[in-house]
C-alpha cells in the first residue's frame, strides 16, 4: 500500500477569529511548505484547503500563496479542493453544495491558476448525491474515510467488512437535519460565507 500526506487547510474553523488567521498560516500552512521543500524535496504531499482560505491566503499572506503555487509548479504538491467555506455537504440540498464547490473553483482559478482533479470531502459526511456533485464540479477523485466505508455496502448489497458493519451499521437516521430549508438560492454567494462575513 501507498500512502502519501494530505495537509487540511481550514481557516473557517469554530473559535477561530479573523484576528489569528495569519498566525495560523505562517504557524502551519507556511511551515508545511517550508519544511517540504527544505527537507523533503523528493516527497510528494497534498495539501488541500477550501476556497475562503485561499482567498485569505492570498490577501493576508501572498508571499505564503507564492509557496504554494511554487510547491504546484515544481510537481511536489497536487491541490485538492473542498467546499467554499467547508461546508458539510449531507446538510444542504444537492444544487447548493454544487455552488459552494464552484465559488471555491473560482478561488482555486483566480489565485492558483488550477482547477484541482481531487476533492476533499469535509467530515466525510455522506449522501448518495455527494459523489455527482463532485463530478459536476470538475473534480475525478473524491476522499473517503475508512469508517464509512467500514459501515457501507457494495453494489451486490453485501457489506464491504462484514466483521465490522455487523457491530456498526444502524438504520437509524443520526446526526443531520436533513429536513433544513432556508429561503435563499444556492447562487447566493452569502449563504457560502462564514457566518462572520454575513
Amino acid at each position: 500500500m501507498k500512502y502519501i500526506a494530505i495537509f487540511h487547510a481550514n481557516l473557517n474553523y469554530a473559535y477561530l477569529t479573523e484576528d489569528r488567521y495569519e498566525f495560523v498560516i505562517r504557524r502551519a500552512y507556511e511551515m508545511v511548505l517550508d519544511t517540504m521543500q527544505a527537507c523533503f524535496p523528493e516527497v510528494k504531499f497534498v495539501f488541500e484547503a477550501s476556497g475562503y482560505t485561499v482567498e485569505q491566503i492570498a490577501g493576508k499572506t501572498p508571499d505564503v500563496l507564492e509557496k504554494l503555487k511554487a510547491a504546484i509548479d515544481r510537481g511536489q504538491c497536487e491541490f485538492m479542493g473542498s467546499p467554499y467555506a467547508h461546508p458539510m455537504l449531507p446538510n444542504f440540498p444537492k444544487e447548493d453544495g454544487v455552488w459552494s464547490i464552484r465559488f471555491a473553483n473560482e478561488a482555486y482559478q483566480k489565485y492558483l491558476g488550477v482547477q484541482p482533479k481531487s476533492f476533499w470531502n469535509p467530515e466525510c459526511g455522506w449522501r448518495d448525491y455527494i459523489p455527482q456533485q463532485v463530478l459536476e464540479s470538475g473534480y475525478s477523485h473524491l476522499i473517503g474515510d475508512f469508517e464509512a466505508y467500514s459501515r457501507s455496502c457494495g453494489p451486490n448489497g453485501k457489506p464491504l467488512r462484514p466483521e465490522i458493519y455487523a457491530e456498526e451499521h444502524s438504520e437509524e437516521a443520526a446526526f443531520y437535519n436533513f429536513g433544513f430549508r432556508y429561503d435563499l438560492p444556492g447562487t447566493e454567494k452569502a449563504i457560502h460565507f462564514p457566518f462572520s462575513k454575513i
